[in-house]
């Protein structure tokens, strides 16, 4: 669902870059000296608009990595309501005590059931002017069959109008025309040119593509663009090629030009040679017709290039507009399912693990932090394995350097508690537990001795409590701390302490649960 939300944000910003790009390769492509031909701007119209839909696939959000920061580097808002409800898991089953529902992603919510509308309107819309040209199919009297064109005459319209289902092409011609050979003529030739500039086939495409992005003006904007060069490469083709006088076809277009001011709109889906209404465009069509114009090949191909490299950047940096899938209640409860079958102590599930869960999982920052955090810890893999086996510590203690350090042996100037390496120990704590910390040595920065002391910390602080989830919270905020706010509080459960107000690292010790379910669902 999210992806699909993804790529329909980067959709609409990439219409946004399209639509001024065109906008200003038209303001360039002035009547005396053009960029390039219209035939070749309309195909850079089509090409784009396949590339606006294929971009995002091309530049997709990373879903499947995890994400994770430092902690004490970032403090997050809340995005789910607090809840004073934990949910306490034991082996083979969930038992959930006054838990709270957590509210979904409303804002995704909002946007599926806009794009839902948006696609069922256009589609209705798109079946309501199918059943519109139907009628007037059924009142029209064939002229002839051209090849696979079937040109009609029709009572019900005033301007003619070609337009294409999957398998029959046609051109409407009003009634009127029957005594005018030469609108008959000219209007044939033109309408026939947009059958072969594939217009009519196109144009299906692009309505729904505006119905889906009816909020979005600049779809709007696009749409009139590509209607002028569509009507100006038709006019290039019979003009500049001789297939039509040009004073007669610049006649014909101001008569059926005055006709269509009185349409109110024209049918979805059709191309026709009076559509285009704007007096401004009208004026350049005809200007167009008796200038001698001047293309520059290099210039059109430089400027196609440069837009090009702009939907591609934008297409790039829009994959992060919306942050990627919401883990559910029952997906996270699967994952701490998981994360407890190994029957060492249980992950705590509760608002404040979801939330980190959400954060920690929805951002592309994260997950690429969290990738080199993993990469890094792989990389010691033998080491840690052995100190696990050694200590016979649960191996989701493994998870906290994640918290502390990403796995990153860091020295103690890049923490302002100088705190260092991967388990960030203290300069009194490291010298409690045997690490030699001086100005000349600080074996703080030795992986396999500090990971050594920082289990048997870990260990002590278990025997201390009799409780790992407690152990892990003095790891970061101090034994007597953990102490003092048991007796005040009257509970050994560690939530009931941080909800009381007693941690260090903010929300610490639910990002280490995070952590340990991300970890052991690797």
């Amino acid at each position: 669902m999210v992806t699909f939300i993804n790529w329909f944000l980067c959709i609409h910003a990439l219409v946004v870059i399209a639509s001024l790009g065109f906008w200003i390769f038209r303001k360039l492509s002035g009547s005396q000296k053009l960029l390039t031909s219209a035939a070749s701007e309309l195909k850079l119209h089509y090409l784009f608009f396949v590339i606006i839909l294929v971009l995002p696939v091309v530049f997709p959000k990373d879903v499947d990595q995890f994400k994770f920061e430092p902690i004490a580097k970032v403090d997050y808002s809340a995005t789910i309501k607090k809840s004073s409800g934990n949910i306490h898991l034991d082996p083979g089953q969930i038992r959930i005590q006054d838990s709270r529902p957590i509210p979904m992603n409303v804002i995704s919510y909002g946007l599926m059931s806009f794009i839902f509308l948006s696609l069922v309107s256009g589609i209705t819309l798109w079946f309501r002017d199918r059943l519109k040209l139907k009628s007037i199919m059924k009142q029209s009297v064939t002229l002839k069959n051209l090849n696979s064109v079937r040109i009609v005459f029709s009572e019900s319209v005033s301007i003619p109008f070609s337009y294409r289902s999957l398998i029959t092409k046609w051109i409407v011609l009003p009634s009127d025309f029957l005594g005018a050979q030469s609108k008959t003529k000219i209007s044939i030739l033109h309408e026939m040119q947009h059958h072969r500039q594939g217009d009519t086939l196109w144009l299906h495409f692009i309505l729904l593509l505006r119905y889906f992005l009816c909020l979005n003006p600049f779809m709007a904007l696009w749409n009139q663009i590509l209607q002028e060069v569509q009507e100006l490469a038709c006019d290039e083709n019979l003009v500049d090629q001789g297939k039509v006088d040009t004073r007669e076809y610049a006649t014909c277009l101001l008569a059926v030009a005055q006709t269509a001011v009185s349409l109110k709109s024209p049918p979805a889906c059709a191309a026709g040679m009076a559509f285009v209404k704007n007096r401004h465009i009208l004026t350049r069509r005809i200007e167009s017709m008796f200038t001698e114009k001047e293309n520059s090949f290099w210039k059109g191909v430089i400027a196609a290039g440069i837009f090009a490299t702009a939907l591609a950047s934008t297409a790039w940096a829009s994959n992060d507009l919306l942050e990627d899938q919401r883990i559910s209640q029952e997906q996270a409860e699967k994952m701490v399912l998981k994360a407890n079958s190994d029957g060492n102590f249980h992950v705590v599930l509760n608002a404040r693990v979801l939330r980190q869960l959400n954060w920690y999982l929805g951002t592309s920052e994260g997950r690429k932090f969290i990738k080199a955090s993993f990469e890094r810890m792989d990389s010691m893999k033998e080491m840690l394995d052995t100190q696990v086996n050694d200590h016979r510590v649960p191996e989701k203690l493994l998870a906290i350097p994640i918290v502390e350090s990403g796995y990153q042996n860091l020295a103690a100037n890049q923490n302002p508690y100088k705190a260092a390496g991967l388990w960030q120990f203290i300069k009194s704590t490291a010298h409690n537990y045997g690490l030699k910390v001086d100005n000349q040595v600080d074996e703080r920065l030795d992986v396999d001795l500090e990971t050594d002391a920082a289990f048997r910390y870990l260990k002590a602080l278990n025997l201390r409590f009799k409780n790992w989830q407690l152990a892990i919270l003095a790891y970061n905020m101090g034994e007597q701390n953990v102490q003092r706010a048991i007796d005040k509080v009257g509970s050994r459960v560690a939530f009931d302490l941080v909800r009381a107000g007693y941690e260090g690292d903010k929300d610490y010790l639910a990002k280490v649960n995070a952590a340990i379910i991300i970890y052991k669902n690797r």
